[in-house]
């Protein structure tokens, strides 16, 4: 048929054709509700069509076709060879879908549209707008999409669109593109609730407004070109098939903010030129597949340089995780890390490392964390929160499971130092800092490297020895209290109080010397504690004490060998009073007791009898329930 005017069919049942129609003007066909509309002959050319009322409803235009105001309770397809729009509000219940070609557009933009889903079979640019909810079915896009709608917009097939793809889906409802084999260029998402994207390739976000979650998973790249503002938790993994190709890039001028919610990124690799702030919250950043991550100066898989690290603003920045292997650390700067918050470095995966050398790194606090061990041979501080290592966090005896320490750590407040299954060695000398907090170190230190631990406003805690399997060198303990077991050739004391167990001066007396400084007015009490050097202490008006043998001589054997090379001198301005208790070299009564001496320096030397000078009187005989204490008066 051919017509040059207007069409218009009215049925109480199915429409169809069996033949080609041409229709110059408008095709208006009413068949009712229930029955179907069929005009898809090969041949057909119309101008407009509108539905008044069908059920499936399928159309065929050899050229460009637009669609009128139409009703169609079922599904409605759409096959032209060019052009497919629409010039009046389209309410489509069931399926749509539309074939225009590869070069042609598809605009069905009308205000009032109504489509459950749409699939687009061919088209270049496709425009569609609905007036609630709208869902996607398997398309093939050669151009751009746009979608507006003001309902949640979602997909129920694969997504193919080799441009723009812009979704606007309204404040408070979702966007979602699940479907493991989309595959977009660019996302640009206009406002919209919660967000998921899926692709199979990589994938480009431009500049986006999402009022809630993100959640954007690549098999290859991500890359952000725009402003990229979220306000809610965002999660962000490239390389999300873990084969090693799949970076995150953060263009200059481009930027990721979650106004205070957290931020996961995770990829193969981070190229930062723009700026990730998550307004107060946290950010972690992990390696795909397993990688390294290097940070400043360090090489990775994943590296980030100090230039990368000072584009990044967060409460806390945690590098690793459960996708992410050993992870490096190189001079990193205070510029580079003023916004990362308390760093966690989190290789407690398998059989990970952690290795801190090179330059000295700036943190603001530091919670490392390693499955094998923590190794730090470079100086690291911690300029307003804590310091926290923890070389066997995954408890599982597996290789060295220590921490390995020969640099100064200072920590700005408490310092805690665990391994686990494993032990804190030195590999040089040492410093544990806690500048306004505790040190707690939860297991034994062993090497043969001087060590200063430092806790001039706070307390030092050891769980274990310091010094037992391999005797420290020069030991330097500062802290308001000081409790624990020491092992070394020499150790000072400059404490509030003291509760201290151990030896100083190695093995057979060689070498080594216990110089207690006691600054405050409180007690320092050694618990059996052995001294095979000469020993020294000095104070203002506190307790100098030992609950049970305080060694001057060096063991043959099990006996006690007294030295005049091995005393416990006792310095003090005023004249020093001896206390009651035992003074023995060893708990054998029979064994001769030693003597207090002092001389016109006020030095106070506890020496084997028979060496001359004035004394205080003998000590009295052994008692478990009267300690030896020597007085310490303030000094002049």
């Amino acid at each position: 048929s051919t017509v040059s005017g207007d069409l218009a069919v009215t049925a109480d049942g199915a429409v169809t054709d069996s033949g080609a129609l041409t229709v110059a003007g408008t095709t208006s066909v009413s068949a009712g509700a229930g029955n179907n509309v069929t005009l898809d002959t090969a041949g057909n050319d119309f101008a407009t069509v509108q539905i008044g009322s069908g059920n499936n409803v399928a159309l065929v235009d050899t050229n460009a076709i637009d669609l009128g105001a139409s009703t169609v309770s079922g599904g409605l397809t759409v096959t032209a060879d060019g052009a497919v729009t629409d010039s009046g509000a389209l309410t489509v219940d069931g399926t749509t879908s539309i074939a225009a070609g590869a070069g042609n557009n598809v605009t069905l933009d009308t205000a009032s549209n109504d489509f459950a889903t749409v699939q687009i079979g061919s088209g270049n640019d496709v425009a569609l707008v609905d007036t609630n909810a709208i869902d996607l079915g398997a398309s093939t896009i050669s151009g751009g999409l746009t979608v507006t709608a003001d309902g949640a917009v979602t997909d129920s097939g694969t997504v193919v669109v080799a441009g723009l793809a812009a979704i606007t889906a309204g404040v408070g409802n979702g966007v979602s593109f699940d479907t493991a084999g989309n595959d977009f260029a660019t996302v640009q998402i206009v406002s919209s609730g919660d967000v998921t994207i899926r692709d199979t390739n990589a994938i480009n976000l431009g500049t986006s407004s999402i009022s809630g979650s993100l959640e954007v998973s690549a098999d290859g790249e991500i890359q952000v070109s725009g402003a990229l503002a979220s306000n809610g938790a965002t999660v962000l993994t490239a390389d999300a098939d873990a084969d090693g190709t799949g970076d995150f890039t953060l263009l200059g001028g481009a930027s990721v903010s979650t106004n205070g919610s957290s931020l996961v990124v995770q990829a193969n690799d981070f190229v930062l030129s723009g700026t990730i702030n998550t307004a107060g919250s946290t950010l972690t950043i992990g390696a795909s597949d397993g990688g390294t991550i290097g940070l400043g100066d360090a090489s990775g898989n994943l590296s980030l340089s100090n230039a990368e690290l000072a584009q990044i603003s967060a409460s806390g920045t945690t590098f690793g995780g459960a996708t992410s292997g050993s992870i490096a650390v190189d001079g990193v700067t205070q510029a580079a890390s003023s916004g990362l918050g308390t760093v966690t470095l989190d290789a407690s995966q398998a059989t990970e490392t952690i290795v801190i050398d090179g330059g000295a790194s700036f943190f603001g606090g530091l919670q490392a964390s390693a499955a094998n061990e923590v190794r730090i041979e470079a100086d690291v501080t911690t300029l307003t929160a804590g310091m926290s290592l923890d070389g066997d966090a995954n408890g599982v005896i597996d290789g060295s499971d220590s921490i390995v320490l020969g640099a100064t750590l200072t920590s700005a407040t408490d310092l805690t130092v665990t391994a686990q299954n494993g032990d804190i060695v030195l590999i040089g000398n040492s410093a544990l800092n806690a500048q306004s907090g505790n040190v707690v170190v939860n297991d034994a230190i062993d090497g043969g490297f001087d060590l200063t631990i430092s806790a001039v406003s706070g307390n030092a805690t050891f769980a274990a020895p310091v010094g037992s399997g391999a005797t420290l060198g020069a030991v330097v303990l500062q802290a308001d209290i000081a409790t624990g077991e020491i092992h070394a050739n020499s150790l000072s004391v400059d404490a509030g109080s003291a509760n201290l167990t151990g030896s100083v001066g190695g093995q057979g007396g060689a070498g080594g010397a216990a110089l207690v400084q006691n600054n405050g007015s409180s007690d320092i009490l050694f618990n059996t504690f052995t001294v095979s050097g000469t020993a020294a202490a000095n104070g203002s008006g506190a307790n100098l004490s030992r609950t049970r043998i305080v060694e001057t001589g060096h063991r043959t054997g099990s006996d006690v060998e007294p030295s005049e090379n091995n005393q416990l001198v006792i310095e003090s301005g005023e004249e020093l009073a001896q206390g009651g208790g035992v003074c023995e070299t060893e708990d054998d009564p029979s064994v001769a007791k030693l003597n207090l001496i002092k001389d016109p320096s006020r030095i106070v030397v506890l020496q084997p009898p028979g060496v001359s000078g004035e004394q205080f009187d003998q000590c009295e005989e052994e008692s478990a329930n009267r300690p030896a204490v020597a007085q310490l008066p303030s000094i002049n």
